[in-house]
Protein backbone atom coordinates (compact mmCIF):
# COMPACT_ATOMS: atom_id res chain seq x y z
CA UNK A 1 0.00 0.00 0.00
CA UNK A 2 3.18 2.39 0.88
CA UNK A 3 3.96 2.46 -3.28
CA UNK A 4 0.17 4.49 -3.15
CA UNK A 5 1.85 7.67 -1.90
CA UNK A 6 4.17 10.18 -2.77
CA UNK A 7 6.63 10.96 -0.02
CA UNK A 8 4.81 14.53 0.18
CA UNK A 9 1.07 12.70 0.16
CA UNK A 10 2.80 10.92 2.62
CA UNK A 11 3.05 13.48 5.24
CA UNK A 12 -0.26 15.03 4.46
CA UNK A 13 -2.15 11.70 5.03
CA UNK A 14 -0.55 11.58 8.24
CA UNK A 15 -1.38 15.07 9.21
CA UNK A 16 -5.20 14.54 8.54
CA UNK A 17 -5.29 11.09 10.61
CA UNK A 18 -3.56 12.74 13.42
CA UNK A 19 -6.08 15.75 13.13
CA UNK A 20 -8.66 14.20 12.88
CA UNK A 21 -8.15 11.20 14.96
CA UNK A 22 -7.14 13.70 17.77
CA UNK A 23 -10.43 16.73 17.01
CA UNK A 24 -12.70 13.32 17.96
CA UNK A 25 -10.67 12.85 21.59
CA UNK A 26 -7.85 10.34 21.72
CA UNK A 27 -9.45 6.55 22.05
CA UNK A 28 -12.61 7.33 21.10
CA UNK A 29 -13.25 6.57 17.78
CA UNK A 30 -14.41 3.00 16.99
CA UNK A 31 -13.31 0.91 14.45
CA UNK A 32 -15.82 1.84 11.75
CA UNK A 33 -15.06 5.42 12.05
CA UNK A 34 -10.99 5.15 12.05
CA UNK A 35 -11.44 2.56 8.83
CA UNK A 36 -13.27 5.72 7.16
CA UNK A 37 -10.32 8.16 8.33
CA UNK A 38 -7.47 5.72 6.37
CA UNK A 39 -10.49 5.11 3.62
CA UNK A 40 -10.40 9.21 3.16
CA UNK A 41 -7.17 10.12 3.55
CA UNK A 42 -6.70 7.00 0.53
CA UNK A 43 -9.11 8.65 -1.59
CA UNK A 44 -7.63 12.36 -0.84
CA UNK A 45 -4.00 11.98 -0.93
CA UNK A 46 -3.01 8.55 -2.50
CA UNK A 47 -2.00 8.39 -5.99
CA UNK A 48 -4.88 6.36 -7.62
CA UNK A 49 -5.23 6.03 -11.18
CA UNK A 50 -8.75 4.42 -10.46
CA UNK A 51 -11.07 4.73 -8.06
CA UNK A 52 -14.09 2.80 -9.38
CA UNK A 53 -15.99 0.45 -6.96
CA UNK A 54 -14.46 -2.38 -8.36
CA UNK A 55 -10.70 -1.32 -8.51
CA UNK A 56 -11.23 0.07 -4.73
CA UNK A 57 -12.52 -3.37 -3.66
CA UNK A 58 -10.05 -5.29 -5.11
CA UNK A 59 -7.08 -2.64 -3.94
CA UNK A 60 -8.68 -3.08 0.01
CA UNK A 61 -9.91 -6.54 -0.45
CA UNK A 62 -13.53 -5.43 0.72
CA UNK A 63 -16.58 -5.60 -1.06
CA UNK A 64 -17.97 -3.16 -3.70
CA UNK A 65 -20.87 -2.28 -1.27
CA UNK A 66 -18.92 -1.52 1.46
CA UNK A 67 -16.53 0.80 -0.82
CA UNK A 68 -19.48 2.72 -2.22
CA UNK A 69 -20.58 3.25 1.88
CA UNK A 70 -17.12 4.61 2.50
CA UNK A 71 -17.29 6.74 -0.45
CA UNK A 72 -20.96 8.29 0.88
CA UNK A 73 -19.79 8.52 4.05
CA UNK A 74 -16.66 10.09 3.18
CA UNK A 75 -18.29 12.48 1.14
CA UNK A 76 -20.44 13.38 4.35
CA UNK A 77 -18.06 13.85 6.73
CA UNK A 78 -14.75 14.79 5.25
CA UNK A 79 -15.30 15.18 1.90
CA UNK A 80 -18.52 17.32 1.00
CA UNK A 81 -19.42 18.05 -2.42
CA UNK A 82 -19.62 21.32 -3.95
CA UNK A 83 -22.11 22.44 -6.61
CA UNK A 84 -19.75 22.78 -9.02
CA UNK A 85 -18.58 19.32 -9.29
CA UNK A 86 -21.98 18.17 -9.33
CA UNK A 87 -23.17 20.57 -12.46
CA UNK A 88 -19.85 19.69 -13.88
CA UNK A 89 -20.38 15.45 -13.29
CA UNK A 90 -24.12 15.52 -14.41
CA UNK A 91 -23.09 17.86 -17.37
CA UNK A 92 -20.23 15.17 -18.40
CA UNK A 93 -22.50 12.31 -17.55
CA UNK A 94 -25.52 13.60 -19.57
CA UNK A 95 -23.65 12.92 -23.41
CA UNK A 96 -24.47 8.81 -22.28
CA UNK A 97 -27.95 9.73 -20.97
CA UNK A 98 -30.79 7.29 -23.10
CA UNK A 99 -34.27 7.72 -23.48
CA UNK A 100 -36.32 5.14 -21.89
CA UNK A 101 -40.37 4.85 -22.84
CA UNK A 102 -40.31 7.98 -24.14
CA UNK A 103 -40.90 9.09 -21.14
CA UNK A 104 -37.92 8.82 -18.77
CA UNK A 105 -33.95 9.32 -19.33
CA UNK A 106 -31.64 7.44 -17.42
CA UNK A 107 -27.68 8.85 -16.92
CA UNK A 108 -25.14 6.47 -15.45
CA UNK A 109 -23.79 8.08 -12.36
CA UNK A 110 -20.77 6.12 -10.92
CA UNK A 111 -19.96 8.85 -7.59
CA UNK A 112 -22.93 8.04 -5.13
CA UNK A 113 -22.40 11.04 -3.34
CA UNK A 114 -23.32 12.85 -7.24
CA UNK A 115 -26.40 10.91 -7.47
CA UNK A 116 -27.53 12.05 -3.71
CA UNK A 117 -27.03 15.59 -4.64
CA UNK A 118 -28.96 15.29 -7.87
CA UNK A 119 -31.77 13.48 -5.89
CA UNK A 120 -32.04 16.07 -3.90
CA UNK A 121 -32.10 18.54 -6.56
CA UNK A 122 -34.86 16.74 -8.28
CA UNK A 123 -37.01 16.13 -4.42
CA UNK A 124 -36.24 19.90 -3.94
CA UNK A 125 -38.57 20.77 -7.06
CA UNK A 126 -41.14 17.91 -5.47
CA UNK A 127 -39.84 15.77 -8.34
CA UNK A 128 -39.02 11.77 -7.89
CA UNK A 129 -35.81 9.55 -8.80
CA UNK A 130 -36.86 6.44 -10.13
CA UNK A 131 -35.72 3.75 -7.86
CA UNK A 132 -33.18 1.07 -9.30
CA UNK A 133 -31.55 -2.47 -9.31
CA UNK A 134 -28.27 -0.73 -9.68
CA UNK A 135 -27.80 2.32 -7.88
CA UNK A 136 -25.83 3.66 -10.61
CA UNK A 137 -28.51 4.36 -12.88
CA UNK A 138 -30.00 7.55 -12.36
CA UNK A 139 -33.31 7.56 -13.91
CA UNK A 140 -35.53 10.70 -14.24
CA UNK A 141 -38.75 12.27 -16.17
CA UNK A 142 -37.57 14.01 -19.08
CA UNK A 143 -38.75 17.41 -17.96
CA UNK A 144 -36.82 16.99 -14.56
CA UNK A 145 -33.45 16.53 -17.16
CA UNK A 146 -34.21 19.74 -18.65
CA UNK A 147 -34.84 21.20 -15.26
CA UNK A 148 -31.14 19.90 -13.75
CA UNK A 149 -29.87 21.62 -17.42
CA UNK A 150 -31.24 24.69 -17.61
CA UNK A 151 -29.96 26.82 -14.47
CA UNK A 152 -31.72 27.84 -11.50
CA UNK A 153 -33.40 31.66 -11.18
Amino acid sequence: MKERFIEKNKEDAFDFIIEEYFKAGFGTLNKSEVDLLFFSALMKYGELEDTSDYAMSKLLQITQTRVRNFKVKDGLKYSPIRQEKVEKEFLQKAEYARVEDDEKISIPIYDPNIYIELENLIEREKGYVEAQLNPKIFTIRIDQFIGLLTPAK
